[in-house]
């Protein structure tokens, strides 16, 4: 992807981040913790809705999961690196 469909797609993320915080969908240290770990609120509320719970919920799933794939991609590496 080039760095103007980079920067486009960023714009849309975050306009859509504001609509949720303006609108009281999320609360503004929802959207902090959710920035902290690069997430965007449009993945929380989608991951809310698809399991039907509340916010605490979905974002320790949503936690825990990149946590995991980020372990997953990392032994990946290393046993690459090993080869």
């Amino acid at each position: 992807m080039d760095a103007k469909t980079d920067a486009e797609i960023r714009k849309l993320v975050a306009e859509t981040d504001q609509i949720y915080l303006l609108n009281n969908i999320i609360t503004a240290d929802e959207m902090e913790e959710l920035l902290i770990h690069n997430h965007t609120a449009q993945t929380i509320i989608q991951v809310m809705q698809i399991f039907n719970v509340e916010y605490d919920f979905a974002y320790r799933r949503l936690t825990q999961y990149n946590s995991n794939h980020n372990m997953q991609r990392l032994h990946n590496m290393s046993f690459l690196n090993m080869r």
